[in-house]
């Protein structure tokens, strides 16, 4: 990674992941950082003095070869001239047509970042020319012009005009007016479909601005400048689910985002304006103290996301389908312009930062498209890792930047050549869409690190504290990985939409998934009372509910030597069987491959007056489970709940 490999003025801290003791600061101030200088670029992901080694990266490696490579096939026509394809679709906040329309290498918002990188390679003024050109489009208020009669006989059922603009109007004299669109017509910077697509937009435009500031004359610099601190533009106001109606969007405004940290759209808010402001800090024609009292402001959201919004390890109030939104767009290559660009290191003193990424390490497997077994509890968004658009991707590309150490990086590249890319030499390099993720490729691959096995990395059983999210993963094998999940949920934390509220869980096993997304919540307070788990992933959680502080818990068992590859025993459940057996069910019943070769099936017991529940992952039959006085007996193995914890023989030392 360039910024750890070079950066001659800062000494990256690589210490592994840990918790801030007391009167230690947060964000932690870089070792050896020297403030860049008032016009001196590039500085958001690399310094100056990094360009001869990232030029040899892109030349003498094979890596580095190939994320040019795909770089410039994502700009189109190799990256030697301007895009053949443009999407001249209106702007829409939902529905969006051209992303599925278009090829790759149709013009995106990142696409003077990519010919910005290319200018840093090669010196030569032409790139940032082309750059320059892009924004100019973009910036173009009055290059496409459309009737409001014209947009509602396109968005049929979605036509919803909201605002004084439409007030007492004919359709056909109310005008909308608007600059390029990205291939994604949501994202079109002079009419935004919704507040929260500007932060990505902020992030690009401030990296082409970064990479290309010294092929740019000083008027054109001072006019990005001004775009970004004096950003002011409505968003769509026409269509369903619509903010224009809500005012203007500015920078104020982002900086200061109305949405909480567990809403999706925050991350998104304040990744983006704190690169854009990072970028132009105390250059000419940006305000000093305007732009560092929002920075602070920025400092403080930071904070907020990483402990409100996600929890210490990686889960995200309203689950991991929104959270791409909230950590993929900007946040994360945020964090890592922090370090490199204002000597603010947000990752490595707490986990918070490094599981946005980690957490894919645990999470992914891999199959004909790598997914997430255990995705839910989630509100929306697929169960596989999307590769395409603005909120998907980018989970390696950027996330190489923002973890804490070696042994991080070597853990997610095994992920990587082991789901995301079983086909080596790899072809993307996770920049399946977006120009400036190859960028960010070429900049953060571990280029010389050899991949460690997760397992010895991260461990087989992780929890997220702060949303009580316990994870319990096998082998990190293939498709066949035994994975559990439990969402404890202690706060109840939850974005504006339907989130998950406590007692979700999921089972995973032989190619097999099992869920209960909207189960029966265990009765408010609820806290964890006891937590352990064993290099294999086995564990046990206990956790208190209600007034009167009732203890269920829940064991997790690998060592297969009850003759299952998992099995999970619920003691004193929260949820009576009747609540399960009626329309709060949901998918979670027993489930078998059609050749009966392998399921996972469930068992309702009691022991001594105690509920129990068993799930048994297993190939084969499924074996016997039987009740042993206050013990279950399944094969050789037995687990005792002893008012506090189940007990056994399955949890190693």
């Amino acid at each position: 990674m360039v910024g750890r490999i070079l950066l001659t003025e800062v000494a990256w801290c690589v210490v592994a992941c840990g918790s801030l003791t007391a009167g230690e600061p947060w964000p932690a101030p870089m070792k050896g950082f020297v403030e860049p200088a008032p016009g001196e670029h590039p500085r958001l992901f690399f310094r100056k003095a990094d360009v001869p080694e990232l030029r040899r990266r892109a030349t003498e490696t094979e890596e580095g070869k190939a994320i040019v490579a795909q770089l410039r096939q994502l700009l189109g026509n190799n990256g030697d001239k301007l895009p053949d394809h443009w999407n001249k679709r209106f702007p829409v906040n939902i529905g969006a047509k051209g992303n599925d329309e278009l090829p790759v290498g149709a013009f995106t918002f990142s696409h003077p970042a990519g010919y910005g990188m290319l200018y840093q390679l090669t010196g030569e003024k032409k790139y940032a020319d082309l750059a320059r050109k892009c924004l100019e489009r973009m910036f173009d208020d009055d290059l496409y012009r459309v009737t409001a009669d014209v947009m509602q006989a396109e968005l049929a059922n979605r036509w919803s005009p909201k605002g004084e603009r439409f007030a007492d109007k004919e359709l056909k004299d109310v005008v909308t007016t608007f600059g390029q669109p990205d291939r994604d017509e949501r994202y079109t910077w002079t009419r935004p479909g919704a507040k929260l697509r500007i932060g990505p937009m902020m992030l690009g435009v401030a990296l082409a601005y970064d990479l290309c500031y010294a092929g740019w004359d000083d008027d054109f610099r001072q006019r990005v400048v001004s775009e970004i601190v004096n950003y002011n533009h409505l968003p769509v106001d026409y269509d369903k689910y619509s903010e224009g109606h809500k005012g203007r969007a500015t920078m104020d405004w982002l900086v200061n985002c109305p949405f909480p940290p567990t809403s999706n759209h925050f991350g998104a808010y304040i990744g983006g304006t704190g690169a854009a402001l990072l970028a132009v800090r105390h250059d000419a024609g940006a305000d000093n103290e305007r732009v560092d009292a929002w920075l602070k402001t920025i400092e403080a959201q930071t904070i907020r996301c990483l402990t409100e919004g996600f929890g210490d390890h990686g889960f995200f109030a309203e689950g991991h389908g929104p959270s791409h939104m909230a950590a993929n767009t900007a946040f994360v290559p945020f964090l890592q312009a922090a370090r490199v660009s204002w000597g603010k290191d947000f990752i490595t003193p707490r986990p918070n930062a490094q599981w946005l990424t980690l957490r894919w390490a645990m999470e992914v497997v891999p199959g004909e498209k790598p997914w997430y077994p255990n995705f839910y509890p989630s509100v929306y968004g697929p169960d596989y890792v999307a590769r395409g658009g603005m909120s998907d991707a980018g989970e390696w590309a950027q996330g190489f930047g923002a973890l804490a150490s070696d042994d991080q990086r070597a853990a997610m590249l095994w992920t990587y050549l082991n789901v995301m890319e079983t086909q080596r030499p790899l072809k993307k390099y996770d920049a399946w869409l977006y120009p400036h993720r190859a960028v960010l490729a070429l900049v953060n691959w571990p280029i010389g690190i050899e991949p460690k096995h997760p397992g010895d990395v991260i461990g087989h059983v992780n929890a997220d504290r702060v949303m009580g999210h316990y994870m319990f993963r096998k082998q990190w094998q293939d498709e066949n990985d035994v994975y559990f999940s439990f969402l404890l949920n202690p706060e109840v934390r939850h974005g504006y939409v339907k989130g998950p509220r406590g007692g979700n869980m999921a089972f995973y096993g032989n190619g097999i998934r099992v869920l209960w997304k909207h189960p029966p919540r265990p009765p408010q307070p609820r806290r964890e009372t006891y937590f352990s788990g064993s290099k294999d992933g086995s564990g046990v959680l206990s956790f208190s509910w209600g007034d009167d502080r009732q203890i269920s818990s829940i064991a997790v068992d690998y060592t297969e030597r009850c003759g299952a590859a998992g099995v999970v025993v619920f003691a004193n459940t929260w949820f009576p069987k009747e609540r399960r057996t009626g329309e709060n069910w949901l998918s979670m019943r027993s489930r078998h491959r059609k050749d009966k070769s392998a399921g996972i099936s469930f068992v309702d017991v009691e022991a001594k007056g105690i509920p129990m529940l068993v799930a048994l992952i297993h190939e084969g039959p499924a074996p016997l489970v039987e009740v042993d006085g206050d013990a279950l007996k399944i094969g050789a193995q037995t687990y005792r709940f002893d008012g506090e914890k189940i007990v056994g023989s399955f949890l190693s030392k």
